[in-house]
């Protein structure tokens, strides 16, 4: 009877361990970006071959990568560059708040292009004279920013860190999360104190 009932937990113990190991993990855009939500969501296999299908895929991992600021463009192999371009430029204005300036009441950033790159952003400035005009229509500062993005929130030291990786021909000394419902993931902006 002992033999029959270790048996039987036997049995059960592997029909448990293969229903586990056959369901799918799931699939997280932050590690390829040809799964549902990525950014190459149904651009992936719409290609006449098996193996065309596969490059595709394969690119997938390395535009997640570069998206998550985990490597450049330059990083990402020639051959998943073309598919990289298929992506439309993203571009979004915000308003990030006031200041305490006589000159200005406070600031918008234009966000362009992908996250975690140089030259992804820049500030402008809204004056007391001016309207509340979209970005393009405000008086453009100096000021050096960039936009990152990363797959889960990081602190502020990391945050610096990813902007000084991603351009490190800036000093940057100032790190900002950004909340805005436009945005994917977390996002940070860095800049230099003047």
């Amino acid at each position: 009877m002992q033999r029959i009932m270790w048996l039987l937990v036997l049995l059960l113990s592997l029909g448990l361990v293969g229903v586990v190991s056959a369901q799918e993990p799931d699939e997280d855009p932050r590690e390829n970006a040809c799964y549902d939500g990525g950014d190459l969501e149904g651009k992936c296999s719409i290609w006449d071959t098996e193996q065309e299908t596969e490059w595709a895929w394969n690119c997938g991992y390395y535009y997640a990568e570069y998206v998550g600021g985990e490597i450049s463009l330059d990083e990402a192999p020639e051959t998943c560059k073309i598919l990289f371009e298929t992506i439309k430029p993203f571009a979004l204005c915000l308003y990030l708040g006031g200041i305490n300036r006589e000159i200005a009441d406070g600031l918008y950033m234009l966000i362009q292009g992908a996250p975690n790159q140089p030259s992804n952003a820049r500030l402008y400035i809204y004056g007391a004279l001016r309207s509340t005009s979209p970005c393009d229509e405000l008086e453009s500062s100096n000021d050096s920013v960039i936009w990152m993005q990363t797959p889960a929130y990081i602190d502020y030291q990391p945050a610096l860190d990813r902007c000084a990786a991603a351009d490190p021909s800036v000093n940057w000394n100032l790190a900002f999360p950004l909340n805005d419902p436009g945005l994917a993931n977390f996002n940070w902006y860095c800049m230099v104190a003047s």
